[in-house]
């Protein structure tokens, strides 16, 4: 079982992770035509969206308990799980699983 410290840890290196991918995605959209640009901004807005969701729940699973932590921490990965097919979709254009 994965220790509540080393979880955190590597849910903020994933969050920052995250944050670069995102700035690196809007630089993209600024190069894009207008229609492009459009479409790469909503997905940029779902992406922070989704990465805000997961700042939230790692601050819950912070003031969990070690009883309740695996509990957070599963909401957290199915965030995550989502956040990485939202990347999926913005650079693919499609869903992964």
């Amino acid at each position: 079982m994965e220790d509540k410290q080393a979880y955190q840890e590597k849910m903020q290196a994933q969050l920052k992770d995250w944050a670069t991918k995102i700035d690196a995605l809007i630089a993209k959209a600024e190069q894009a035509g207008a229609e492009k640009k459009n479409e790469y901004q909503e997905q940029i807005q779902k992406l922070k969206e989704k990465k805000k969701d997961a700042e939230g729940k790692l601050q819950e699973l912070k003031a969990s308990g070690e009883e309740t932590w695996v509990e957070v921490k599963d909401a957290l990965e199915k965030i995550a799980t989502d956040v990485r097919s939202a990347f999926n979709t913005f650079l693919h254009g499609k869903e992964t699983e």
